[in-house]
């Protein structure tokens, strides 16, 4: 049934990290190796996908480079494979046909697993896929994971709307600002998090909030000091 590709989101639902995955060489890595204690973006896709998945990575990776942290050692990517026809060679060949020869390509982790593996995660996350048996294909939703140097779920991202900005703020939040520099903290309390949309939205009604706060500060305080003037006025008139 196609309508059951969903994520139900779990924030906070902590990623197995006893569960092993294998890079493009082959390489086998648990999932607490491969996050490193670091924030990490997670995303999952179907390497043989001629549709959106890479479109997909090819839009975070072009955001990514925007961003001013430094990929694999202030954070981790993550791309795993949940198909299980896919293998090493397939997840080799999505990489290089849709981010090429670039620093992205070169420090994500691209990765495949045994289904059993990839359930586990899936399950973790919230991830429901399906199989379209009419056009041969994996129905799922697009969604990329925030996920906390502890191994826990933040947010679910949208990886098509995502910006730089969008990222930088993301990636600040989830390492509790140990890179969070004075301008990201005036934006964190500017823009809020839009769990619809998946990208930060200017919070207006927080900014009439404190509008309104400082304005009626502002009308007290200059009728507190019409009132001290006026009383100074008498007093100085009666002596």
């Amino acid at each position: 049934d196609v309508a059951r590709a969903r994520f139900t989101e779990r924030i906070g639902e902590a990623l197995p990290q006893d569960v092993v995955l294998r890079e493009v060489d082959g390489t086998p890595r648990d999932i607490g190796t491969l996050l490193g204690g670091k924030p990490a973006l997670v995303l999952f896709l179907d390497y043989t996908c001629t549709t959106l998945c890479g479109v997909a990575v090819s839009a975070l990776a072009d955001a990514l480079t925007h961003v001013p942290f430094r990929q694999d050692a202030d954070y981790r990517v993550l791309v795993v494979g949940f198909n299980p026809a896919d293998g090493l060679a397939q997840a080799a060949a999505f990489r290089d046909a849709h981010v090429g020869a670039t620093g992205f390509a070169a420090k994500a982790h691209f990765l495949s697993g045994t289904p059993e593996a990839v359930g586990r995660i899936a399950r973790a996350v919230g991830l429901t896929i399906s199989y379209d048996a009419e056009h041969r294909q994996f129905a799922h939703p697009f969604g990329v994971l925030l996920v906390t140097p502890a191994g826990r779920i933040a947010r679910y991202l949208d990886p098509l709307a995502l910006t730089p900005f969008d990222l930088r703020l993301a990636l600040a939040e989830a390492d509790d600002g140990r890179f969070v520099t004075a301008a990201d903290r005036l934006a964190l309390l500017c823009y809020g998090w839009d769990a619809v949309t998946g990208v930060h939205t200017l919070a207006i009604r927080r900014i009439l909030a404190a509008a309104c706060l400082l304005t009626a500060f502002a009308v007290g305080a200059t009728v507190a000091f019409g009132l001290w003037r006026e009383r100074r006025s008498l007093e100085l008139s009666s002596e």
